[in-house]
């Protein structure tokens, strides 16, 4: 199922809800939620955020670079450049 929103956001629901995918026209960014509570988000700048159900966080740059973060908040940063 899509839905068109006045704003024009847009949400669509795929079949036995397994994943609902939202877009954000505004901002120019996409959620995909799943099942199971795991969210990947893409920004427009190319970042990707994935959000996982235990509370833990990845994050890909535009550059490459990599940041962690765990589920107590601590966070470890991977750089392209070692």
């Amino acid at each position: 199922m899509i839905v068109y929103f006045n704003n024009k956001d847009i949400k669509q629901t795929f079949p036995d809800e397994i994943k609902v995918v939202y877009y954000f026209a505004e901002a120019n960014t996409t959620q995909t939620t799943f099942k199971d509570g795991w969210k990947i988000f893409k920004f427009s700048n190319g970042q990707v955020e994935q959000h996982f159900p235990n509370g833990e966080k990845e994050i890909t740059f535009p550059d490459g670079t990599l940041k962690f973060i765990d589920q107590e908040g601590n966070e470890e940063s991977l750089f392209t450049d070692g």
